[in-house]
């Protein structure tokens, strides 16, 4: 082997030590990422959220979930209340995967009679229902109730999107005695449904709210479909009933 070609080779080598060091010292050296220096840095898509942070980057303008109709309180039976609040999320572009809720229960001297707690969650731009039943018949002086909404655990809304479900065959009759609501319900996703929650409100040929209640199917496979049924008290009120169904269910 020529001296040349030794003095070549030996430096490559060499070189390539210098920079197995240097790489060496750059890893062990290197600053942790951070998450909470707010500052935008380290491949974040904004201070201190998205790319190597979990935190999701919020739009600018984002909006709180809203509440768009008052809290309403039915009385369907002795003994028993039933809540019901419609809520927005006004958003397109992020959902909720959670938010906690409650329910606060005034007398009529404002006094507050009892707190009501709950988690959901919301689509982006969903509006849904938010419905409590309580059985205990210490009801008799609530006059009004709130809702307030607390906590949303925001993701962008192509990460946390609403399973494709149906509801096919619905009916709503008097049975012995009560309301009964049926039908089917479809899952038309490409993955089970641990849960799906399905509520029934009840109105007159007015639009009225008159009434809520619900049911739960649990563990709904990839196009399954299943019978379910919804009662509730009869309302003497009103003559012809309608229905509005709505299913709230989750991917796991």
């Amino acid at each position: 082997m020529s001296r040349i070609f030794k003095q070549f080779t030996y430096g490559i080598l060499f070189l390539a030590v210098l920079a197995l060091v240097a790489l060496g010292i750059y890893f062990l050296f290197k600053p942790v990422a951070s998450c909470f220096d707010n500052k935008q840095n380290q491949g974040e898509e904004g201070v201190d959220c998205g790319g190597p942070c979990k935190k999701v980057c919020l739009p600018q303008g984002l909006r709180p979930i809203e509440i768009v109709q008052d809290v309403k309180i039915f009385y369907p039976a002795s003994g028993r209340i039933s809540l019901l609040a419609k809520i927005q999320n006004p958003n397109a572009e992020v959902a909720a995967k959670y938010f906690d809720y409650r329910f606060n229960l005034y007398d009529n001297e404002n006094n507050l009679l009892r707190v009501v707690s709950g988690q959901s969650f919301i689509y982006g731009s969903e509006i849904k229902y938010l419905a409590e039943f309580l059985e205990d018949g210490s009801f008799k002086n609530v006059s009004r109730a709130e809702l307030i909404i607390e906590n949303p655990n925001w993701a962008r809304s192509e990460e946390f999107q609403k399973p494709s479900v149906s509801v096919l065959n619905q009916r709503v009759e008097v049975y012995k005695g009560e309301l009964r609501v049926s039908g089917k319900i479809v899952n038309n996703d490409t993955v089970p449904l641990p849960k799906a929650i399905i509520v029934a409100v009840f109105s007159d040929q007015f639009g009225a709210t008159h009434g809520v209640s619900k049911t739960e199917i649990e563990n709904l496979l990839v196009g399954e479909s299943r019978s379910f049924a919804i009662a509730h008290p009869r309302i003497p009120s009103v003559e012809s009933p309608k229905a509005e169904i709505l299913v709230f269910s989750r991917r796991p």
